[in-house]
């Protein structure tokens, strides 16, 4: 499994690669030791991206999501690209940079970016909660089989029920909530050691941002993923994340 490589989101440690040519900017996330059903409505999480509150509201209801074709010639593409004004989906389609600084705005970019009537998971609610590059599948909660990619990336659906506590609403996306998305990160099977060290870090940023730890873990893990067969070595992993310098221990 691939997880968020490239820029690391502030207040994570962990070393990731840098572009040669420009830097994605991101924006602090304050911390809650709660999660609201509504994102959008909750000023807890509130996170504006630069400029005026109007500039911000007209971000949200812009389609974050252009055809490259429509752009001028390769080198506008590659100009554009170097200067963070877009980021490459693929060879025919790129999601606007501004849209990308705030969790309100990756939110929009995966809901037109992802099926319908699904929830964001793992890797996909990852990069709406802490940005980064975008991962390399789309990673939702769904009974469906998706054989068709979407924007170069591989739609990878989990059949699972989730409790509606752990589910909010982001920019108009479902998507789980940090701890769970926490969770689910840590549930997925990785066998390269490389990769859980990803994983590990995402992990760290989640806690780190959001103010959670262990307890909300184990709570989670003893009401919906008790039966999940690589259960003992996602609670190795958090449990690894939640005790490492940069990451929230739980009091004793």
């Amino acid at each position: 499994m691939t997880m968020l490589t490239g820029n690391a989101p502030p207040g994570c440690t962990q070393a990731h690669r840098r572009p040669e040519v420009s830097e994605r900017r991101h924006q602090s996330c304050p911390a809650a030791s709660g999660h609201a059903d509504n994102f959008e409505g909750d000023a807890r999480y509130r996170v504006g991206g630069e400029g005026t509150s109007e500039r911000r509201r007209v971000i949200q209801r812009g389609h974050p999501i252009i055809r490259t074709c429509r752009l001028p010639g390769p080198m506008c593409i590659t100009r554009m690209t170097d200067y963070g004004v877009l980021h490459n989906f693929d060879d025919i389609s790129a999601y606007l940079g501004e849209h990308s600084d705030t969790p309100d705005g990756r939110g929009l970019i995966c809901r037109h970016a992802s099926p319908m009537n699904v929830i964001a998971c793992a890797s996909l609610a990852a990069w709406i909660w802490v940005g980064g590059d975008f991962p390399s599948t789309i990673d939702v909660v769904s009974d469906a089989h998706y054989r068709s990619p979407a924007h170069g990336r591989r739609i990878r659906p989990f059949n699972r029920q989730i409790d509606g506590q752990y589910i909010i609403t982001v920019g108009g996306m479902k998507v789980t909530s940090p701890a769970r998305t926490a969770c689910d990160l840590a549930l997925v099977q990785t066998d390269a050691s490389d990769e859980q060290l990803e994983v590990g870090g995402t992990i760290r940023c989640l806690m780190n941002r959001y103010s959670f730890g262990m307890a909300e873990c184990l709570a989670i893990f003893n009401t919906d993923s008790r039966h999940w067969p690589n259960i003992r070595q996602a609670r190795e992993l958090l449990t690894a994340a939640a005790n490492t310098p940069n990451g929230r221990q739980e009091p004793t």
